[in-house]
């Protein structure tokens, strides 16, 4: 599997606050054992209050650029694969200059937002959309080649960003676009899944779409409601430009928080690989499993090295 989403430089961070970064090598095993063959890894950012509470953060040690400096150097030294390096709730990054600056260190792909609304826009349980900040800080990213993450943002924000996509795509812009942890809204209501509004809109920017198995965005743990969405996705996307995200949240336990998955991360492949191959061809599963992730890790890595 190439994983779309997986908060490996969060994990990265709160092993080293919890003095546990040897369990690292654990988080790790699927990736050693081939069963992974990339993944989106990401550096999520919450309210201050959360960050606090998650990463015993204060307000003045919430530093994206140093945080993501640490964790990626964390992570590279234990990780020979495939990474797209993200930064999820760009809250903390005060300035295009310092998004340029985490760019030239690494960064592949930026969420403009997380649940809440920041300077830039608003996330998925808030009011708002695109701010005139916000508007100039995807620019820059397009400029820079980044991958931009539509997951997370609300209708408006979303809407206002395909917006702002089509005004840059007419200038003969290339925007690397795509929603890595989203599910559909029709198949099950949440506030975190789109809407089909939302969703071809994004496949009319040559955005793609990445299915989680998240049960509270799936509508339950039974893996063939999971596969409802997938089988929905591909209705409107074709199956070329749907992936899977795991955001396997088991590494909150450490801070007392148990979060649902379907599968144990360790097995996660096998098992689904099993299920999914009852309903899909063998074709359309490594599609969905390996091919159109590695299809995007490379349109984003080439992107970067044209700008180099």
């Amino acid at each position: 599997m190439f994983d779309l989403h997986y908060d490996l430089l969060s994990i990265c961070k709160l092993l080293k606050q919890k003095g546990k970064k040897e369990l690292l090598k654990e988080y790790l095993l699927p990736f050693q054992m081939g069963k992974m063959k990339g993944v989106f890894a990401n550096l999520y950012f919450m309210s201050e209050e959360e960050m606090r509470k998650t990463f015993s953060l204060s307000k003045e040690e919430i530093k994206p650029f140093s945080l993501f400096l640490e964790t990626k150097k964390i992570l590279a030294q234990n990780l020979s694969t495939k990474i797209v390096y993200s930064i999820e709730g760009c809250d903390y990054i005060e300035s295009e200059e310092e998004l340029e600056q985490l760019y030239q260190s690494g960064l592949d792909s930026i969420l403009l937002v997380w649940n809440h609304k920041n300077k830039y826009g608003s996330g998925a349980h808030m009011e708002g959309g695109l701010t005139e900040e916000g508007r100039s800080f995807l620019r820059k990213a397009i400029e820079l080649g980044m991958g931009l993450d539509l997951s997370h943002m609300n209708k408006e924000t979303f809407l206002d960003t395909i917006e702002l996509i089509k005004e840059e795509q007419k200038k003969g812009k290339e925007v690397i676009v795509y929603a890595s942890h989203s599910n559909s809204d029709t198949v099950w209501k949440n506030k975190r899944n789109l809407d089909d509004i939302c969703l071809k809109k994004l496949n009319e920017v040559g955005g793609k779409i990445g299915c989680v198995l998240y049960p509270p965005f799936v509508g339950s743990k039974k893996i063939e409601d999971f596969i409802k969405h997938l089988e929905y996705m591909i209705s409107i996307f074709g199956y070329h430009k749907v992936m899977i995200a795991s955001d396997n949240m088991e590494f909150l336990s450490l801070c007392g928080e148990e979060k649902e998955s379907f599968y144990s991360y360790s097995s996660m492949v096998d098992e689904l690989q099993k299920e999914l191959e009852k309903t899909f061809s063998k074709e359309v599963v490594e599609s969905l499993l390996f091919k159109n992730a590695e299809v995007l890790y490379n349109k984003i890595k080439k992107g970067r090295r044209k700008n180099d």
